[in-house]
């Protein structure tokens, strides 16, 4: 039976060189291109006045919202699985993941599904591409983003200690740390006037050591007993406040 279908695939002038494979895990029910396309296949179902013939057809897939990647509804067993068209060619044409890998687009253009198109790579190329094509997704443009732009700016110019800033715009003060500290939206410019992070000190006898491992070497006392000397400890039900001269300075308060 003849399959045609009208949609354009992204890149793709001809289609005499197109490749078709069954696509994994719906073996006899549907196939895949090398051009990025999908199609279901002939097959006989049970309706209500006895078995029906279906023709097979080309899938037209919809864009998903939340990242702009194409994807198309595989029915099997009456049960409907949503699936990304990207994921269903490399699986098909280059085999499962390895670990750790995920699927890349080599141009960037995430409607591009022919399997020349793709390849697998880890999390870190996968992203140095998507900030080579300009496809990124930061900040407010994340279907998860809590924030807004303004409002991290806001928290940036912020002295306030991170789990009041976190009341105040309904975030825990672990995200409030990761913005602050430059972990998490990160495409902000930072400016004079902005949180800084500042460098932690160990205040031992009157004397600043950058690290308890440094100030360990020069005094010649193990880590654990400079701990406690700096930042006191619990022992019984009791508070031991840190000893005179010794301090702990933290990097921000929190």
């Amino acid at each position: 039976m003849a399959l045609d279908g009208r949609r354009k695939i992204t890149g793709v002038a001809d289609m005499t060189d197109e490749i078709w494979k069954a696509v994994v895990g719906f073996e006899g029910l549907y196939e895949v291109s090398s051009l990025g396309r999908v199609r279901s296949l002939p097959r006989v179902m049970r309706a209500n006045y006895g078995p029906r013939e279906y023709g097979g057809k080309i899938l037209s897939p919809v864009v998903r919202k939340l990242d702009g990647y194409l994807i198309v509804s595989l029915y099997r067993n009456s049960k409907r699985y949503q699936r990304t068209v990207h994921a269903i060619v490399i699986e098909s044409f280059k085999g499962p993941a390895p670990v750790g890998m995920q699927c890349c687009h080599n141009n960037g253009v995430r409607s591009d599904c022919r399997a020349e198109n793709l390849r697998w790579g880890t999390s870190l190329e996968n992203s140095g591409d998507k900030e080579v094509h300009g496809t990124a997704l930061k900040g407010e443009k994340c279907g998860n983003a809590k924030l807004n732009e303004e409002q991290v700016v806001e928290i940036l110019y912020s002295s306030e200690p991170h789990n009041i800033v976190g009341g105040r715009f309904g975030v825990s003060a672990e995200l409030i740390g990761l913005i602050r500290n430059g972990k998490a939206w990160r495409h902000i410019e930072r400016k004079p006037g902005m949180y800084a992070r500042q460098a932690a000190a160990w205040i031992v006898d009157g004397i600043s050591y950058s690290t308890l491992v440094q100030a360990s070497e020069a005094l010649g006392v193990a880590v654990h007993v400079l701990r406690y000397r700096c930042k006191g400890r619990h022992a019984k039900g009791k508070f031991y406040p840190p000893a005179e001269g010794c301090r702990f300075v933290e990097c921000n308060p929190c």
